[in-house]
């Protein structure tokens, strides 16, 4: 199988309307810290031509950044920091006495689980017979069914014996 093919590489944002800021260089794949660390700085650069002038933001044909350039800046941004954290991200692994004591501990719960059901089929019957016992009197009061002592129920085939009543 081969493997999965590489993301499309960031795109850098339309250059902004301050012609002070510059745009960083196009990244490599996968983002370096310093592509990165042009990606933040870039932020920063429009976001300090969007605050040199005072509120509200000045019309676009001064020689600023506008809300536009802004956004472009913190997508592309945001779009660089991901790339890198995704090839960033440690594969994930498990040592192998980790994985040992998780299939003991997977065979003792297994083994509880098995007793549980053993001890529960034990008590069944003389619970169901101490259940019959206590049964009030008349002809419509039926009994538990009893299991046979293998377990097999005895209304059901092959026996298909009928429910007892009191």
């Amino acid at each position: 199988m081969a493997a999965p093919p590489n993301p499309p590489p960031v795109v850098l944002p339309a250059p902004p309307n301050d012609p002070q800021v510059q745009l960083p260089p196009a990244p490599l794949y996968p983002p370096t810290r310093n592509d990165v660390l042009q990606a933040v700085w870039h932020h920063w650069a429009v976001d300090a031509s969007i605050n040199a002038f005072p509120q509200p933001f000045p019309a676009e044909t001064e020689a600023n950044c506008t809300l536009d350039d802004h956004y472009e800046s913190v997508i592309y941004e945001h779009s660089v920091v991901a790339q890198a954290a995704a090839a960033a991200a440690p594969e994930a692994m498990v040592s192998p006495a980790v994985l040992s004591e998780i299939h003991q501990l997977h065979n003792k719960i297994h083994q509880v689980q098995v007793n549980l059901q053993n001890t529960r089929a034990e008590i069944l019957p003389d619970l169901k017979r101490l259940m019959n016992q206590s049964r009030g009197e008349g002809n419509i009061v039926p009994f538990e069914v009893v299991p046979f002592t293998n377990g097999t129920d005895p209304t059901l085939p092959p026996h298909n014996l009928p429910p007892l009543h009191h």
